[in-house]
C-alpha cells in the first residue's frame, strides 16, 4: 500500500531490462518518489491507472506501460497494488486495453479471495440481480454476525446495492437491506 514492490513475475528475457528500470523488489515507486508511473498513480488516485510510455515522470521510463489495480482488504482500503509493466515501441496506448482489462480482473479476484478468506467463519450472503451469477466473481458479498447484522461487505456487494462505500453497509441489520 506504500508504494514498494513486495514481489515480480517476469519474462526471463526481460529481466535485465526492468532491473535498470528500477523495476526490482524493495523498490519505491511511490509518487513521492518516482513520480507518475503505475503504481504510485494508481495509489494517489485510488482508481486503476494506465501509464503509457511518456506519460511517466522521468525520462528512464518512457519506454514502459504500466497499469495498476488497487487492491482492497476485507477490513482495510487499499492494502496492494496490482501492476503490470511492459516494454514496447510501437504499442498505443488503445492496443494495450486488454492488459488493463486483465489486471483489473485479477485485482478483483483477488480481492473477492480475500474477503471471504478473512470471513471464513461468518455466514456470507452471495447475491446479483442475476441469480445465475450468484457464487462467481462478480456478485456481491456481505459478511453477517449471528443476529444478522452486516459485519462486511465487498465492494460489489456496495455497488450492487446503490451504497456510497461498503462502509455504509456495515452494521445495518440484513432486513433493512433485504426483505426477508
Amino acid at each position: 500500500a506504500s508504494g514498494v514492490i513486495l514481489y515480480e513475475k517476469l519474462d526471463p528475457a526481460l529481466k535485465d531490462v526492468f532491473r535498470s528500470a528500477g523495476l526490482v523488489p524493495g523498490a519505491d515507486w511511490s509518487e513521492r518518489r518516482q513520480g507518475t508511473n503505475g503504481m504510485g498513480t494508481c495509489l494517489a488516485e485510488r482508481r486503476p491507472v494506465t501509464i503509457h510510455r511518456n506519460e511517466h515522470f522521468h525520462a528512464q521510463h518512457i519506454g514502459l506501460t504500466c497499469f495498476g489495480a488497487p487492491i482492497r482488504g476485507p477490513v482495510d482500503d487499499i492494502i496492494a497494488v496490482l501492476d503490470a509493466s511492459c516494454i514496447g515501441l510501437h504499442d498505443t496506448r488503445s492496443s494495450q486495453m486488454h492488459t488493463m482489462a486483465l489486471v483489473k480482473l485479477s485485482a478483483h479476484v483477488i480481492e473477492k479471495c480475500l474477503f471471504l478468506r478473512h470471513h471464513q467463519h461468518h455466514a456470507v450472503l452471495r447475491f446479483h440481480t442475476c441469480p445465475e451469477l450468484v457464487d462467481m466473481l462478480h456478485d456481491g458479498a456481505l459478511a453477517l454476525s449471528e443476529d444478522g447484522t452486516i459485519i462486511g461487505a465487498d465492494y460489489t456487494a456496495a455497488r450492487l446495492l446503490d451504497a456510497n462505500d461498503r462502509y455504509q453497509l456495515v452494521g445495518r441489520p440484513i432486513a433493512d437491506i433485504f426483505r426477508t
